[in-house]
């Protein structure tokens, strides 16, 4: 088994370095992965649209409910719609 990369659980709190998830203003969220959604979509906007990519990240966005969500075949794709 190859492990391309891994997700480190949260040790800290208030005050720990690192991202802290979505500002509650945004209104556009691209979300890279799965983890990524399970640990800070709670913090989404109601109103916010969800945009992610093809595969695993979109299956788990739908089965957990997400109904404003635009799937992209990259991240540059998405920032480019977004500049229009």
């Amino acid at each position: 088994m190859l492990a391309t990369y891994r997700h480190v659980s949260d040790s800290g709190g208030a005050g720990a370095s690192g991202p802290a998830g979505p500002p509650p203003e945004a209104m556009q969220l691209w979300w890279h992965s799965g983890v990524q959604f399970e640990r800070w979509g709670a913090q989404a906007a109601l109103a916010c649209q969800h945009a992610c990519g093809p595969g695993k990240t979109a299956e788990l966005l739908r089965r957990r409910g997400v109904q404003d969500l635009t799937v992209f075949p990259s991240v540059q794709h998405w920032w480019d719609w977004l500049q229009t």
